[in-house]
């Protein structure tokens, strides 16, 4: 239950997010980067709570919403040092990643 309300609520946050048109560029890259950010700090939560398959799903939400090169920015900045780190589990990241479309540009 815990899942699908994180995972929903931030579906929603995006769906929002697209649909809004910001006064600026920077403005918009500034809020998707924030509301990638905070599903990152859910999906650490859930690595602490070893909840691995609410991790993936989450992970899979945030690379869904990865789509061009600013997107991709932002997900290196915020995911990767925790990949490296150990504090997002590196398989089930590289799991979702290679059945992603973005692992074309690495």
């Amino acid at each position: 239950m815990k899942e699908n309300n994180i995972l929903q609520r931030f579906t929603q946050k995006m769906n929002t997010h697209y649909e809004f048109d910001f006064p600026s560029e920077e403005e918009t890259y500034r809020d998707n980067r924030d509301i990638k950010k905070e599903l990152v700090q859910e999906i650490l939560k859930c690595q602490a709570l070893k909840d691995m398959e609410t991790v993936k799903n989450g992970l899979e939400l945030l690379l869904e919403n990865t789509g061009c090169v600013e997107d991709f920015e932002i997900l290196e900045e915020i995911i990767l040092p925790h990949v490296r780190s150990g504090k997002i589990d590196r398989g089930i990241f590289l799991s979702v990643f290679s059945h992603s479309p973005i692992n074309r540009w690495l």
